[in-house]
C-alpha cells in the first residue's frame, strides 16, 4: 500500500462543506455541489485522506501497467485493510467517496463465535459438490442394486 497522504479532505459541520488541508494548513474549501473545482484539484493530486461524518478513507491514484490511472480507497479497521475501486478522475464525486466510506466503515462486522461455529458445522455436514462431468458406472450401479 502507498505511503500516507499529504492532503486531508475533512468535513466541516460548522461550514457544511469539505475543507482541504495540506500539511495541516487549510488550503481550499469544496461545496458538495461544486464539482468543477473538485475535479480540477483531483486531477493534480495523487493521494489524500478523506474524513466524512460517516467514515474515513485513504484514497490513492494508482497507475496500471496497461495504462490509465484509477482511484482506490483503503480503510483499515482492527488490523484489517479493505480496498475499494473508485474509478477514473472524471467520475470520482464527493458523494461516491461518502458512499464508499459508509460501506467500508459499517459494512462488515466480525462474526461471533457462534456464527463461526455454525459455518464450520455446515461446511462439515454438507456433502461435496458433484463435478460437472459425471462418469456413469453402469456395471457398478447394477452390482449395487
Amino acid at each position: 500500500m502507498p505511503r500516507s497522504p499529504l492532503h486531508a479532505l475533512i468535513w466541516s459541520s460548522e461550514q457544511q462543506l469539505y475543507e482541504l488541508h495540506t500539511q495541516n494548513q487549510l488550503t481550499r474549501r469544496f461545496q458538495p455541489a461544486e464539482e468543477a473545482a473538485w475535479l480540477a484539484w483531483l486531477g493534480e493530486a495523487s493521494s489524500f485522506a478523506f474524513h466524512s461524518p460517516v467514515g474515513s478513507l485513504n484514497v490513492y491514484r494508482e497507475q496500471r501497467p496497461r495504462g490509465g490511472a484509477y482511484w482506490y480507497a483503503y480503510h483499515t479497521e482492527e488490523g484489517r485493510t479493505r480496498k475499494r475501486y473508485l474509478g477514473h478522475t472524471e467520475t470520482l464525486r464527493l458523494s461516491r467517496l461518502e458512499e464508499t466510506a459508509r460501506s467500508l466503515s459499517h459494512g462488515q462486522r466480525p462474526a461471533t463465535t457462534t456464527e463461526q461455529g455454525m459455518r464450520l458445522l455446515v461446511s462439515r455436514l454438507t456433502p461435496p459438490r458433484l463435478p460437472n462431468a459425471l462418469v456413469e458406472r453402469e456395471r457398478l450401479l447394477l452390482a449395487l442394486t
